[in-house]
């Protein structure tokens, strides 16, 4: 059985697929099988979607840029940099949860499966639905993202005290420098430490 984990943050722009490429790259230099997914993406220039989170992501696998390749990895993109809802609305579209929902099971010939989610834990990726009743229903354990930005603090243990409440497992939490950062790493580290028992790592400026 492959091992399933969710990539979330505690908001958008955060570094989410910085990290996810670096950990795809160690992953396929050691030979491993991995499914990456990135279901949902809004904020994408049609006319070169290769320049993008998805091209990213299929450059890291070592997978060539075609569109059948990019909608293994993304199947819904749209143009608006808002909300995959609205900028699927305004393309006279509708995502549909339960389709998202089965493209995101695993396939039992990879070791490891992979799903980034579009913005934060609580980003809608449908009308009534967000990355966390995703998370919920696929009942898998998730690696949280966060920066070091002002507000970071409060954002990153509101969205700990959620995954928790819901009994979520936490695998790792991955801690980006931000590009404006309000608190070192080390601090930020050792200040969650101190109220959760979770395993934290570092990057350096994304």
């Amino acid at each position: 059985m492959s091992h399933n984990v969710f990539i979330t943050g505690t908001g958008t722009d955060i570094g989410k697929t910085y990290y996810f490429c670096s950990l795809l790259k160690r992953l396929i230099k050691q030979k491993i099988s991995v499914r990456a997914l990135k279901p949902i993406l809004s904020g994408i220039d049609k006319s070169n979607i290769y320049n993008s989170d998805t091209g990213r992501i299929l450059e890291s696998l070592k997978l060539p840029l075609t569109m059948e390749n990019f909608i293994k990895v993304t199947p819904w993109y749209f143009a608006a940099a808002v909300s995959p809802h609205i900028a699927a609305r305004e393309e006279g579209k509708v995502i549909k949860y339960d389709d998202v929902l089965n493209f995101c099971q695993p396939y039992e010939k990879y070791e490891y499966q992979f799903i980034e989610g579009a913005g934060g834990l609580m980003s809608p990726i449908t009308q009534d639905r967000t990355n966390l009743d995703l998370i919920k229903d696929l009942n898998i354990p998730v690696i949280l993202v966060s920066g070091n930005y002002l507000g970071a603090i409060s954002h990153l243990q509101t969205a700990i005290e959620c995954l928790n409440y819901y009994n979520i497992p936490i695998e790792k939490i991955i801690l980006n420098e931000s590009i404006f950062p309000a608190i070192g790493l080390i601090e930020l580290k050792e200040m969650i430490n101190q109220k959760y028992n979770e395993a934290i790592e570092c990057l350096e400026r994304i």
